[in-house]
Order: structure tokens, then C-alpha cells, then sequence
């Protein structure tokens, strides 16, 4: 049981089994002597930016290796947008595609995501109320209680495998928010394999289309089962992992009173 005052994760996926890490691994400098010494092998071309015309083949497993390998050999930053989340670009006409792979859980960490609610309220002045909402740790929030919409999504840690307008960040591990539609995806899948699971897991391939205002993730699909790699490119793979229970801990949150002052100077008293 948690200790009270823990942050709490909601969910409605039952994780069956613990999630397989390699029984052993070499040290990353020898995993880096060896991934250097691997050749790169380009087997894939993408001869259109329009998301229709991607060739979503399967990533090539050495090209990978030498991204990570060229990555923890540098320490420049992985290309991120504003918060340090992986948005797959969109093209002209407002798709996007990439093909990405949902990690295990943190080092001492139970679970492979965290759910977390938030709100965006805009004034008919213009300005906008941005907030985590502290539903998430199921305490009061007085944008709620005044009938401020709130919106959920989840946050896991996804390695990106094939981003075709941006492939640089080909090879790196991001935090990545989703919302109900890929997380029934995953619901429905673990009926017959863990996603998260490095070996035994699966690709997704995350296909965006405009449904009106808003993107549509109904086109997205997983693979089949498979693993990331060998031994050694699964833990450089895991060691990029950020933190996914520090996003939520309680002082990621402001306090009621706080939050209500800044609710009422911007939002109004009702």
C-alpha cells in the first residue's frame, strides 16, 4: 500500500506479469566499443513528406544501433518540443507518422506510464488558466469545482524508431503524452503481449489524420511481437529512461489555495 501523500496512478490495464529486463548486461562502454563497430545499413528511403506516401517499412536494426551509439557519444540534446516531449511532425496537409516502441518502467517504478489530468481554460479575453489539475492525486480543485473542463492523458517513455520528417530523432528516447484512443490500443493488445516489454513487446506505428479540428489516432497499429535488439542495445535503449513517477509526485502540484487565487484572477469568482 502507499504511504500517504504518495502520487497515485490511475488505471484500467491490468499488467499481468512483471516486465523482463536482461539478466545481464556489460557495462555501456563495452556495449558502445561494440555498437561502433557495427556498420550502418540504410535499407529505407522516404520519398515523400505527405503521410500517405510514408513507407512505413520495419526500422532497420543496425541504422538504430548506430544512432544510439553516436548519441551516447555526444551530449548534445535529443531534438524535443517545449517540455521535452516527442511530437511526431506533421506534414502539409496535417498527418504525421513514426514509428515508435512503448518502454518498461523506470528503475523502481511499478508501472510503464502515468496518468495525469490537467486544464487549458481560455477567457473571452484571451488570456488562459494552465494548470495541473490535482485530481490526479484525487484531491480538490477549484477549477472543477467551477465547472472547468479537465483533460487526461498519459505519459510513458517511448523510443523513437522512424520519424520520416525528422530522423534525427531517430535512435533517442522521449517522455510521450496519449490520450483514450492509444491507450485502448495498448488495453487491447496485452491480451496477447506486454507492449512495454523490451523483448517481447512491439513496434507501434502511430498514424495521425485531421478529423476536423483535432487529430485522429484510429489508424494507428502494433506489430507484432518482437525485441528491440541484443542484449547490449536493450540497455542503452533502458538507460535513457526518464523518471515517469516524478511527473506526478505532490510537488509537481500547486496548492488548493493557490490555485483558486490564480483561478479567480483570471478566470473570475463564481
Amino acid at each position: 500500500m502507499a504511504a500517504a501523500g504518495a502520487f497515485r496512478i490511475v488505471s484500467a490495464v491490468d499488467f499481468p506479469r512483471r516486465y523482463s529486463r536482461p539478466q545481464s548486461r556489460k557495462t555501456l562502454q563495452q556495449a558502445l566499443a561494440a555498437l561502433q563497430q557495427i556498420r550502418e545499413s540504410l535499407q529505407g528511403q522516404i520519398n515523400s513528406a505527405q503521410e500517405d506516401q510514408i513507407n512505413m517499412t520495419k526500422y532497420n536494426i543496425q541504422e538504430l544501433r548506430s544512432k544510439i551509439s553516436a548519441m551516447a557519444a555526444t551530449t548534445t540534446p535529443p531534438v524535443k518540443d517545449s517540455e521535452g516531449y516527442y511530437q511526431a511532425p506533421t506534414t502539409e496537409n496535417g498527418t504525421a507518422s513514426a514509428i515508435l516502441r512503448f518502454l518498461p518502467a523506470p528503475p523502481g517504478e511499478e508501472f510503464p506510464f502515468v496518468q495525469l489530468y490537467n486544464h487549458a481554460a481560455k477567457t473571452a479575453s484571451g488570456t488562459w488558466y494552465i494548470e495541473n489539475c490535482p485530481v490526479t492525486l484525487t484531491l480538490p480543485c477549484p477549477a472543477c469545482e467551477s465547472g472547468t473542463k479537465r483533460k487526461m492523458y498519459y505519459i510513458s517513455n517511448v523510443l523513437v524508431l522512424l520519424d520520416p520528417v525528422r530522423p534525427e530523432n531517430e535512435g533517442k528516447v522521449f517522455l510521450y503524452k496519449y490520450g483514450e484512443t492509444i491507450m485502448g490500443k495498448i488495453n487491447d493488445v496485452m491480451t496477447s503481449l506486454d507492449p512495454f516489454d523490451a523483448l517481447e513487446g512491439a513496434n507501434f506505428r502511430l498514424r495521425i489524420i485531421r478529423g476536423g479540428n483535432f487529430p485522429n489516432y484510429e489508424k494507428s497499429t502494433f506489430d507484432g511481437p518482437s525485441a528491440i535488439g541484443d542484449e547490449d542495445l536493450i540497455a542503452s535503449v533502458l538507460g535513457q529512461r526518464r523518471s515517469l513517477a516524478a511527473l506526478v509526485a505532490p510537488g509537481v502540484f500547486k496548492d488548493y489555495d493557490t490555485l483558486k487565487a490564480k483561478y479567480d484572477l483570471i478566470v473570475g469568482a463564481k
